[in-house]
């Protein structure tokens, strides 16, 4: 898959909901009507799908959505690995 796609995190009250725990740094209103966007968040250390590493998708509402979640759109830099519609 190509870097360039658009990316979403799934989260449940502001933290990640399939594994980990990860508490996010949200995108916050502006006066304008527009948003902030939230901090970036780093992992150090082996990236590997479905064990250590952030994970976003491409398809957040085939398999990883879930009750009360919140979708949000999100970058990434050195994507190490896809794995269907899911990068680390």
């Amino acid at each position: 898959m190509s870097d360039k796609q658009t990316l979403y995190k799934v989260l449940v009250n502001g933290e990640s909901c399939h594994g980990g725990r990860l508490r996010w740094s949200l995108p916050t209103p502006t006066a304008d009507g527009g948003y902030t966007p939230g901090d970036w968040h780093r992992v150090t250390g082996p990236l590997k799908i479905c064990q250590s590493g952030i994970h976003l998708t491409t398809a957040p509402y085939q398999s990883w959505w879930v009750w009360d979640a919140e979708l949000y759109e999100a970058e990434a830099e050195g994507i190490a690995a896809w794995d269907g519609d899911k990068c680390v």
